[in-house]
């Protein structure tokens, strides 16, 4: 499909904002200064941290701000690398059969032999339960092509016991970069609710995970939560080739990792609400890894505190991460202070590019992530009524604003309305369920680009 996958601004808080229209009730303090402000950036350990206000003012209802945080690890010399840990844990379940378990045995061979003297790998299978085919280590000999070889498919998708044993066998060391990596087809036996804790004390571990969906029927909202809370990265793959360039590209992008167990924290007069669907903890955001000549870019979005207009200073944005050889260190930039209008309509007007970039990267997508949760889950209805809101919210907004930046993006939601009702209106299920993990996977790849 045709799609340009733009990048946008959450749509929480929008519902009521008829009632902000009302006229100017009180004399506001203007901003101490005019024009969007600089950059705030840090060089330092291999990274560059920049954060950035999307405005100057905002509305008394909403009290919202967007930051956008970019971080970017240094170049690495081509042949310099961080050795590196790999857990691959492989859906073993009846559904695997045929190819796709051929396809997976493939792929974790050539992954195998594709590792450096310095790399380690371990593999976990999971069915009804979970076991270690091959430790975390170095393989010395071709003992492991028999290990390999002999996975075999059968029994239910106890992906809660297979995250929790692949546990085992991940942690960071100083010097070592560490990733897990879970391939599956299908949908797991426990609610997502019960697979979340264990994917927050890996990720407490300094370990990302990366979710891998294979074939045409795994579930893309739970794999799109699993890349979420382990701050890793999400693939779609439909045959054997694919699979073995995925596990390559997570080993190589591990292996030149600059900074680890990497969050964004905010210090000051704001509290975190969004953060381009990384697990936020009130105040704080975990991101994953930085990777060597990499820039990775999203928003957070905040909500100043207090009730009554005037200024509010959000105070800064901490950035904090590990070092491979295992220091921890922090760094701060300071965000610029913030008039909360009385008038929403005065806030609105003020808007400009910085505010339009935040929508089409970070509320367009996560819209786009709702209509297709919607429409996997056959609620047709929901998923068009996301669609409609969206357009109404941003145009209201826009019609103070006047962006062409988002201008344009409507043209896009229309346009992806009008996509969405020929997929549902044409009956064919196949062609749904392709649309619904082309739109999952790419808005989650555009929120964090």
């Amino acid at each position: 499909m045709d799609r340009r996958w733009l990048f946008t601004a959450p749509l929480a808080t929008l519902a009521a904002l008829g009632v902000a229209y009302a006229p100017r009730l009180w004399a506001v303090t203007p901003p101490p200064t005019e024009g969007a402000p600089p950059p705030h950036e840090v060089v330092a350990e291999g990274v560059t941290f920049a954060a950035e206000l999307d405005r100057e003012r905002t509305d008394p209802l909403s009290r919202e701000v967007r930051v956008h945080v970019s971080l970017t690890g240094a170049s690495m010399a081509d042949d310099r690398h961080v050795p590196t840990d790999l857990v691959v844990v492989v859906d073993r379940s009846g559904s695997m059969s045929g190819q796709k378990m051929e396809d997976a045995r493939a792929a974790t061979a050539a992954l195998i032999r594709s590792l450096r003297p310095e790399d380690r790998v371990a593999l976990v299978s999971f069915a009804g339960a979970a076991t270690v085919d091959l430790p975390l280590a170095h393989p010395r000999d071709q003992s492991w092509v028999g290990v390999v070889g002999r996975l075999r498919e059968g029994g239910s998708t106890n992906l809660q016991d297979g995250l929790a044993v692949a546990q085992t066998q991940a942690r960071v060391e100083p010097g070592r970069a560490a990733r897990m990596v879970v391939l599956s087809d299908g949908r797991p036996d426990q609610p997502w609710g019960m697979l979340a804790p264990v994917v927050g004390d890996i990720v407490g571990h300094d370990v990302p995970v990366t979710a891998v969906g294979i074939g045409e029927d795994w579930d893309e909202s739970m794999m799109r939560q699993l890349a979420d809370a382990g701050t890793g990265n999400l693939h779609w793959v439909h045959q054997g080739p694919d699979l073995e360039r995925v596990l390559a590209s997570e080993l190589d992008s591990a292996a030149r990792v600059v900074a680890q167990s990497t969050s964004l924290r905010v210090d000051g007069a704001a509290t975190v609400i969004g953060a381009a669907g990384y697990p936020v903890d009130g105040r704080e955001v975990q991101v994953g890894s930085i990777v060597a000549g990499v820039e990775r870019g999203l928003w957070l979005t905040l909500r100043l505190e207090g009730e009554a207009p005037g200024v509010v200073d959000p105070g800064e944005i901490v950035l904090s991460m590990r070092t491979p050889a295992g220091a921890l260190v922090e760094h701060r930039v300071d965000l610029p202070p913030v008039v909360v209008e009385a008038d929403a309509a005065v806030a609105f007007a003020s808007l400009g590019d910085g505010w339009a970039n935040g929508v089409v990267q970070e509320s367009w997508n996560e819209a786009q992530q709702r209509v297709a949760m919607h429409t996997q889950a056959g609620d047709d209805e929901a998923a068009l009524g996301v669609l409609r809101d969206y357009q109404a919210q941003m145009q209201l907004r826009n019609g103070y604003a006047n962006n062409p930046i988002v201008s344009d993006n409507m043209v896009t939601a229309a346009a992806l309305e009008a996509e969405l009702r020929a997929v549902l209106g044409s009956g064919d299920a196949a062609l749904r369920n392709d649309w619904s993990k082309t739109t999952t996977v790419g808005s989650t790849r555009a929120r964090k680009r």
